[in-house]
């Protein structure tokens, strides 16, 4: 069964570390979302299966991340509009997978507001 998105408001997070998950996940959670944190693109691709997300926050460190963000544009699904992580010295490469399927890249560091505000 899919997931109620008018009530749960599910924000799938993927691959953030777990001190990220657990301040995200918090600030999320205080303002009515339910994050759905995810350690691996595997296991992001099967919450994306079995759910309807509001957005999604990608953290891209790591070299299979432009891929997942391909799959997502390619396969299309319920991932919702997609915040992209990333760090400084990756802010070039990662300002080209706008074109791919980010709807907006977030510079790390970065404050919690920064990622559900803009």
């Amino acid at each position: 069964m899919k997931a109620d998105v008018t009530r749960n408001k599910l924000v799938l997070v993927v691959r953030a570390d777990s001190i990220m998950d657990r301040c995200l996940g918090d600030f999320l959670a205080a303002r009515g979302y339910t994050p759905v944190c995810t350690s691996t693109f595997a296991e992001a691709l099967a919450a994306i299966t079995h759910n309807h997300f509001v957005f999604s926050v990608i953290d891209l460190d790591g070299t299979d991340g432009l891929e997942f963000l391909q799959h997502l544009k390619a396969e299309g699904g319920p991932a919702g509009p997609i915040i992209v992580l990333a760090r400084g010295s990756r802010i070039a490469e990662t300002l080209g997978t706008l074109s791919l399927a980010a709807d907006h890249v977030v510079r790390k560091p970065f404050t919690a507001h920064a990622s559900v505000d803009t």
